[in-house]
């Protein structure tokens, strides 16, 4: 079931219905296969998307070679290389599908007219970026403070079917455990459950 941007753009903050029509009519379909991605480090990421199917990982390459997975992001997500879609600079890290995606995705130039034409849009960009700053303060809470179980069981708590979507290897990367660490929580939640 695709998810709506109506709803979604309702429940950050609930615009005039002509400014809500205008700033929906601005997002355009988009699609995006398996392993592509949305955003490819170094370069400038010119949109926000607007997850409608799918699912995809925002990660960068470590000095070491590997891969290092940040973030993950589902129908209903709006998914952005903020720090260079706002300074509109290379970015560090890419935004890559996991599953074919269905997406609406809105150009730099368009949302920077929107904010300048509208004072409202300027209200849910604000809005949308503290949402966007109190994720990123939570998973560093739960990188600092929690054990790798509980950040593991947080993860599910907010994405119980994760483990279906997603490669183990990427979920291992995110709670910054090892694939054989994250199988051993695995096998310890299950025989716990029965």
């Amino acid at each position: 079931m695709k998810a709506d941007i109506h709803m979604a753009l309702k429940a950050v903050y609930t615009l005039p219905p002509t400014v809500h029509a205008h700033v929906v009519e601005s997002f355009l379909p988009c699609s995006f296969k398996k392993g592509e991605c949305l955003v490819k480090e170094g370069q400038i990421c010119r949109h926000i998307f607007f997850l409608e199917q799918g699912a995809v990982r925002d990660w960068m390459q470590q000095p070491d070679g590997k891969e290092k997975t940040l973030w993950f992001s589902f129908e209903g997500d709006m998914v952005v290389d903020l720090r260079s879609f706002i300074t509109q600079q290379p970015a560090r890290q890419s935004i890559q599908a996991l599953e074919d995606c269905s997406c609406l995705a809105i150009h730099y130039q368009t949302w920077q007219e929107l904010l300048n034409n509208y004072p409202e849009v300027e209200r849910l960009y604000r809005l949308f970026l503290e949402q966007h700053i109190f994720q990123a303060e939570e998973r560093t809470h739960r990188l600092q403070f929690l054990s790798a179980r509980e950040h593991y069981e947080a993860l599910l708590a907010v994405y119980p079917n994760i483990t279906n979507r997603v490669n183990l290897g990427y979920i291992a990367s995110f709670l910054n455990i090892t694939q054989e660490a994250l199988s051993r929580i695995r096998a310890a939640l299950a025989r716990e459950c029965h």
